[in-house]
């Protein structure tokens, strides 16, 4: 959907993205979408007014053409990727959560293979979303307050993968789940276990359940910026329906990325 409108205006255009995404049945990553909808389209709000703010994991697992499309220009990436999350989720974590994944799409994008830095990657970009999440983190069980992205990616998601805990331990510290506090950090950790296997790096994340569908589509756009079209295994393509639109729309969103360079 995304792509779609991106290569029709050659630009992003959110005035045109919420009936775009009023026409889809549902979204990975959020169980808010027919409020959405409703807003939208019953309730007569405008698109910047009818969102859900909640921390949901939608819009960076939805992000990636925006991820090529700004692939030169990080300074409008990190700016649009932060309205285009704002038109489904205008909530600090879910806007921090589609920036982060912008600019990790894009790194990997520059970095050439087998050279990646697996333990200072999620660091490095971590000043990316600094400041945008509120101050004051909510409650979660217990009444602890609930990490930040900026917190998980800055420290957590480092100390799992310096002592190499496994996928399981992984997902206990971090959460698998809706939120994007859970989803980022869990798909970065997820890639950044098998950076150089798209297969086993998206299976890493899909197997272990919860919000499978948001988690492996974020895992999958990183795996596949970085080893290539050439680097997903054939089985994982046959028999995808709308597989020539997708390589079509992805060299469609470079070549505008180029010429914007």
């Amino acid at each position: 959907h995304l792509s779609r409108a991106l290569l029709t205006a050659r630009k992003l255009a959110p005035e045109d993205i919420p009936s775009v995404y009023a026409k889809s049945r549902r979204l990975p990553g959020t169980g808010h979408h027919a409020e959405f909808v409703r807003n939208l389209s019953d309730r007569g709000f405008p698109w910047f007014e009818a969102g859900a703010s909640v921390p949901e994991t939608a819009s960076p697992a939805r992000i990636t053409p925006l991820a090529l499309l700004r692939a030169a220009n990080f300074r409008r990436l990190k700016m649009e990727a932060g309205i285009e999350a704002a038109v489904t989720h205008p909530h600090g974590a879910a806007i921090a959560g589609a920036i982060a994944q912008t600019a990790a799409i894009t790194r990997v994008l520059h970095t050439p293979a087998s050279t990646l830095d697996v333990l200072g990657f999620a660091r490095g970009l971590s000043h990316v979303v600094s400041g945008i999440e509120a101050d004051r983190s909510p409650r979660g069980k217990g009444g602890k307050p609930v990490p930040t992205l900026w917190r998980k990616l800055s420290t957590e998601l480092t100390a799992l993968l310096l002592r190499r805990a496994e996928m399981e331990d992984v997902q206990e510290a971090l959460g698998n789940g809706p939120s994007v506090p859970e989803g980022v950090p869990f798909a970065w950790a997820c890639f950044l276990r098998y950076p150089d296997d798209y297969a086993a790096a998206v299976l890493a994340a899909v197997n272990l359940g919860n919000e499978a569908e948001a988690n492996g589509a974020m895992v999958g756009s990183l795996a596949g910026a970085y080893t290539g079209a050439a680097g997903i295994p054939e089985p994982l393509l046959t028999g995808l329906s709308w597989r020539e639109e997708l390589e079509a729309s992805a060299d469609g969103l470079l070549a505008l990325a180029r010429r914007d360079s």
